[in-house]
């Protein structure tokens, strides 16, 4: 019996340094993560800040559609860094953090109440990457979006609807079964008749810059 209790003993003791063992590989794993993203979230900020200070200091006319351009990319690159930056706190709190304690000398049990978490910070990071995946898309959409040329004028008739005249430049955004399209025009934004826009394949400069 005693040498039963003693070979008990001994596998224990092997399993819970196996288990430390293995914590301390996640521990590793997760610091990386957290150090290699938090450079990337620095990385990310300067690219942000650069093209805030090129969209306002950018004062030529040629390039004011660019400047827009360049600050609206940098205000959703800030929002995405900002995005990544909670989800590497969130990992060093409540996954690293946890696991270096548990390191120290916790219960065998602990690691499943510690794998249901991680698997919940798992699913995070992975809507973090959707939610990046579909700015990327978002980004490629806008890219191609529609610019049309008008030629029938139009009197809005209510506040959320667009006046156009002929020869108007137009981006449209959207466009509803029900024959209207919303779309931006000289800095507003609102509905209009879709069949009073033609498509225009290519744009001059100087149009695209009065659309904005």
């Amino acid at each position: 019996m005693e040498a039963i209790r003693k070979q008990a003993t001994k596998l224990r003791e092997q399993v819970a340094k196996q288990q430390q063992h293995f914590q301390r590989d996640i521990v590793r794993g997760v610091e990386g993560y957290i150090v290699t993203g938090t450079k990337q979230v620095e990385i990310g900020t300067k690219l942000s800040e650069d093209s805030r200070k090129y969209g306002t200091e950018n004062t030529c006319t040629t390039g004011s559609t660019l400047s827009k351009v360049a600050l609206g990319y940098s205000r959703a690159r800030a929002q995405i860094e900002k995005e990544r930056e909670n989800l590497l706190k969130l990992m060093g709190t409540q996954v690293a953090e946890p696991i270096r304690a548990m390191v120290v000398g916790s219960a065998l049990e602990d690691a499943r109440h510690l794998a249901q978490r991680y698997d919940r910070v798992r699913q995070e990071a992975e809507a973090q990457v959707e939610a990046e995946r579909t700015y990327h898309q978002r980004v490629l959409e806008i890219l191609d979006q529609l610019e049309g040329e008008v030629i029938h004028g139009y009197q809005a008739e209510s506040d959320v609807e667009l006046t156009l005249a002929v020869g108007d430049y137009v981006v449209v955004r959207k466009v509803t079964n029900n024959g209207w399209a919303e779309g931006e025009c000289k800095g507003k934004a609102g509905w209009f008749p879709f069949e009073y826009v033609e498509r225009r394949e290519r744009v001059l400069a100087s149009k695209v810059a009065e659309v904005f």
